[in-house]
């Protein structure tokens, strides 16, 4: 399934990770993790290249000393469906 995904920082340290699909009812899904790390490995699991997955500790802790909450995108990346429902996201498109 072809969907956009993007990354956002929490306040606790935590990050929110959002999928959405690029079919034409855009549903969207997302999912709050404890840690950048952890969503770092969700992203991997996606097919998001570890080099941009390493590159995302700079701009995330300018958001976080910005206290800013704007996503990161990462667009038009096919994720198998069932790949998308291990790691409990629902995208219905």
């Amino acid at each position: 399934m072809l969907v956009d995904i993007s990354i956002n920082h929490e306040s606790g340290g935590g990050a929110k990770v959002s999928v959405c699909s690029r079919r034409g009812t855009n549903a969207n899904s997302w999912r709050m993790y404890a840690s950048i790390e952890e969503a770092k490995k969700v992203l991997l699991a996606f097919g998001v290249r570890d080099d941009l997955t390493e590159s995302l500790n700079g701009p995330m802790n300018l958001l976080f000393d910005l206290n800013s909450r704007e996503p990161i995108d990462f667009l038009a990346i096919d994720v198998p469906e069932d790949v998308l429902a291990k790691h409990g996201f629902k995208v219905v498109g």
